[in-house]
């Protein structure tokens, strides 16, 4: 009974998030399509707060949050608060990359111009299209708000998640909690179905606006747009102030307490090195799933290939859009059961890895998407072929006496070349946005709770479990320095790692132009 009370007050509270970052994000997205001085001004830095507010691990805000002693009441509010202003971004990049609209400007300009000069006609066809969009977005939205978890685990505030987390973790059975989640997972697979029934998403993954829409003509922002982006901003100004107040705060004693050094220091460079390889590894596995499904969906390919494409990617997409515990807990009761009959039990993290390439496959599933409907296909392709056959005709000897025969090696291309300049071009179209949004996804998978804390071996460093404890029972500069650490360190590791990436694949097509490129 306690449970479905918390099942019901959490689906409650999604809705009332959703019906407020609903009209939000539809504001802004009318800013975001207009080309105005100012809209085409703003675009880069609200896509930089976007990113920045869900790369800020919850966990973090929460603590700054709780720090200020907040009263029950006061903790729902801020609860909510945050919550909008995550889910705020989210609904407008739902929008803004959402299905095709089935009605195109001709029909609508026609239906407008008929309406003048006769009755007018009925008004669900003009609204069909964007139903379809708003059905899209609203449904996972919803989604994502009824699964959260992080951010109420350190207020106080009662979600069906931390509920059952805690009685999990509190010693209740794992077959009795697995009989807990069932109503709440089914509410959530009926919102991950609404949010896939698009048949240009499931089948296509063909995620770019209508180009041909009356929504996305540019147009002047109205008085609307201008309002709700900046009240989103005062909004993130108000839920992310206590943080930076914590920080300026806490800054002498972060600083002697990184001065000092210690056992501490160690154990925390090992818990970021796991975190890192753990995230990266599964980072690169479900982009590669993702790839493949939607290459396999979008390109010619055999129906065998295109039925199992379609079948891992409907599979994939279902289990990762419901949610961290209920992915958690499955894999743990499949780990359980495959221990109990074959008596084997791994103590490498193959159930946690699993976990977080699942988790996060459906952003994965996203990006590629995105990357796939906007890039132009047949220019790459012939960049590809007049890459290989100006490769072909430039190779050169180079003497080699010591070794007594002479080598063979690609000549490159000429600095400021045109092939040079196709290459670089071919680079920056096909790779380097899928490194970069590689980065946000693995620093996004480093900071989850929910599955190490689940999935994880025996001995694992895991430092966000440790500092989720630790938040608990009080605040110190140490346990802020240690927060900001595993929130900044990932994220600047990966961006190096990128960067050498990017310089070293960039020096290979100018120095081996008769190397096959990557395949998209």
């Amino acid at each position: 009974m306690r449970m479905t009370e918390s099942v019901i007050l959490t689906l409650l509270r999604a809705i009332l998030i959703t019906s407020l970052a609903w009209p939000l994000a539809w504001s802004m997205a009318s800013l975001w399509r207009s080309e105005t001085r100012i809209s085409v001004l703003i675009r880069p830095w609200i896509a930089a707060l976007a990113v920045i507010v869900w790369m800020v691990p919850p966990l973090l805000l929460t603590y700054a949050w709780n720090r200020t002693g907040l009263s029950m009441i006061e903790g729902e509010l801020v609860y909510q608060g945050l919550l909008l202003t995550r889910m705020t971004p989210l609904a407008l990049l739902l929008i803004l990359c959402g299905p095709r609209q089935e009605s195109s400007s001709s029909a609508e300009w026609l239906g407008r111009d008929l309406a003048r000069m006769h009755r007018p006609l009925p008004k669900w066809p003009q609204y069909r299209g964007s139903w379809s969009r708003w059905k899209w977005a609203l449904a996972l939205v919803l989604l994502f708000t009824f699964q959260e978890f992080e951010l109420s685990a350190l207020l106080g505030v009662r979600t069906w998640t931390d509920d059952l987390f805690v009685d999990h973790a509190g010693g209740l059975p794992l077959n009795q909690t697995l009989k807990l989640v069932i109503f709440p997972a089914v509410i959530a697979l009926l919102l991950a179905l609404a949010g896939q029934t698009q048949h240009s998403f499931f089948v296509s993954g063909n995620l770019q606006p209508h180009q041909n829409s009356t929504e996305n003509r540019p147009s002047k922002p109205g008085r609307w747009s201008v309002v709700g982006g900046g009240l989103w901003l005062v909004l993130l100004g108000v839920m992310f102030s206590p943080l930076v107040w914590l920080i300026m705060q806490d800054a002498w004693g972060m600083g002697q307490y990184l001065w000092q050094g210690g056992r501490q220091h160690v154990i925390l460079l090992n818990e970021v090195v796991t975190s890192l390889l753990l995230a990266t590894t599964a980072t690169m596995i479900a982009l590669g799933l993702a790839q493949y499904t939607t290459r396999s969906l979008t390109h010619s390919a055999g129906r065998r290939q295109f039925e199992f494409a379609r079948w891992l990617g409907y599979g994939l997409l279902t289990m990762g859009l419901l949610g961290a515990l209920t992915i958690g807990l499955v894999l743990r009761g499949l780990s359980v059961t495959l221990a109990d009959v074959t008596g084997w039990r791994m103590s490498l993290p193959l159930w946690l890895l699993a976990g977080v390439v699942i988790k996060i496959f459906p952003l994965a599933w996203l990006v590629e998407s995105m990357l796939q409907s906007r890039q132009p296909a047949a220019a790459l392709s012939l960049a590809d072929q007049v890459l290989r056959l100006h490769g072909q005709r430039i190779w050169r000897r180079l003497a080699q006496p010591e070794m007594g025969f002479d080598r063979t090696i690609p000549e490159g291309f000429p600095t400021g070349s045109t092939f040079q300049k196709l290459a670089n071009w071919r680079f920056q179209a096909a790779l380097k946005p899928r490194l970069w949004l590689g980065v946000l996804i693995a620093t996004f998978a480093c900071a989850d709770v929910l599955l190490t804390a689940l999935l994880a071996p025996t001995g694992m460093a895991t430092g966000t479990v440790r500092l989720y404890n630790f938040m608990h029972y009080g605040h110190s500069a140490a346990l802020t320095a240690e927060a900001l650490l595993l929130a900044i360190v990932p994220f600047a590791l990966l961006s190096m790692l990128a960067m050498l990436i990017s310089i070293s694949v960039r020096s290979q097509a100018r120095r081996f132009p008769g190397t096959r490129p990557p395949a998209l």
